[in-house]
């Protein structure tokens, strides 16, 4: 990411990157190409490989003549194709046909010593299948970071475009059904494959350095637009950052800049971290949330119950709300485990003096059953899924307090 005149984050475009990426990026299109093509196709290569080696091996006068070294082609094209499965039969394919099928001397008619097809069946299973099955290994590798690649660049294409978007999802007061927020979350809207579930791609974009940035910046510059223009007081806007945004230097001053030109007070913003996102390096993330929450941040823990974090870490952490998942929302039962594990999670959050959210919320029980363990305030399609900007502001604008019924905002 590199910095405009204006201090804006820019993308960055494919063409700016530096020669060797772009040569790498050739490299990876051909050994993507080796490994993608069909199996038959693969087959029938290898299959025309071992004939031509064994021709060239009889029109060269034999293996007395000649060292038949290209029967190492097909077994490498087999081991990178396909793997161990692959490479041992074409070596012991290509042991016979260099071997006891293969004159010593086509002139003079005479075979070879068993001994030495022997042993150059054994190099072939040795060095030709070692060395193919460490080639894919490598490759794979090479390919998966090259696939990787091609992602990011793609996610930056579709920032670019526009493609890339926003949707809001209310979060309510779920005594009186007032509307005290929303959380920002991630849209793909793909041009051939329409909009895109978050788990098509948010691993990727939370990869990118300028991503969260990004989301902070809209989100904060359409909710303060919003509180200005609707007369909106005590509204929040949630944006989760992922384990990679907190190991990144300057993230606190970061976004004291991205929320400056917005109007947005830093307490009307909302991080939310995962408790896997935090273990990864808890002392790391602990001080990097201290220093959001000093600059008037608000900091909340997400899928709480549902990671590796114990209490010893949770108490370390600089926590304003805790976010019920919605794993234990969908299962509420009275007396069933679920019911246990947020009643818990509910008493947790008055000991650490934080609020709590109930994630999930489907139906009317389930919203009776989170208020009655104290839980004040929910989201979940009861109410309504994320909907891209516009959608929520004629929500907000339909529920102000000057519209009639239960449905208002503060």
């Amino acid at each position: 990411m590199a910095g405009s005149p204006a201090g804006r984050p820019v993308l960055v475009r494919e063409g700016d990157l530096v020669p060797e990426r772009r040569s790498n990026r050739h490299i990876t299109r051909i050994v993507g190409g080796l490994l993608a093509h069909p199996p038959a196709v693969s087959v029938a290569v290898v299959a025309l490989l071992l004939v031509l080696s064994f021709g060239l091996t009889v029109a060269l006068g034999g293996a007395h003549r000649v060292a038949p070294h290209w029967f190492y082609a097909p077994i490498l094209l087999a081991g990178v194709r396909f793997g161990l499965a692959g490479a041992f039969p074409v070596a012991a394919v290509a042991t016979l046909l260099a071997g006891p099928l293969t004159p010593g001397d086509v002139e003079a008619g005479t075979p070879q010593d068993p001994t030495d097809w022997l042993v150059r069946g054994l190099f072939f299973v040795i060095i030709g299948v070692g060395v193919s099955v460490g080639i894919r290994q490598a490759l794979q590798a090479v390919l998966s970071e090259h696939r990787s690649q091609r992602r990011l660049t793609e996610l930056r294409r579709a920032m670019a475009a526009g493609e890339v978007e926003l949707h809001y999802q209310p979060v309510v007061d779920l005594e009186d059904g007032r509307i005290v927020g929303a959380e920002a979350l991630v849209r793909w809207n793909h041009p051939t494959r329409g909009l895109l579930p978050p788990a098509d791609f948010i691993e990727d974009f939370e990869q990118l350095d300028e991503s969260t940035d990004w989301v902070i910046g809209r989100a904060a510059a359409t909710v303060g637009d919003w509180k200005e223009r609707l007369g909106l007081d005590h509204f929040h806007v949630a944006v989760n950052i992922s384990g990679h945004d907190l190991g990144r230097a300057g993230l606190p001053e970061r976004v004291q800049a991205l929320l400056a030109p917005t109007g947005l007070s830093p307490s009307d913003l909302c991080l939310e971290v995962t408790e896997s996102a935090v273990v990864q390096d808890l002392d790391e993330a602990a001080a990097t949330l201290a220093a959001l929450r000093l600059g008037g941040t608000t900091i909340a823990i997400d899928d709480l119950g549902t990671g590796h974090a114990t209490l010893a870490y949770v108490q370390r952490l600089p926590l304003d709300v805790v976010k019920i998942d919605r794993t234990f929302t969908a299962e509420l039962l009275p007396g069933s485990p679920s019911e246990a594990i947020i009643a818990a999670l509910t008493g947790l959050s008055r000991q650490l003096g934080a609020d709590c959210i109930a994630e999930g919320i489907e139906n009317e029980d389930q919203r009776a059953a989170v208020v009655r363990h104290g839980c004040r305030r929910g989201q979940g399609f009861l109410f309504s899924p994320a909907v891209p900007a516009d959608r929520f502001e004629q929500m907000l604008i339909a529920r102000l307090p000057a519209s009639p019924g239960p449905w208002t905002t503060s």
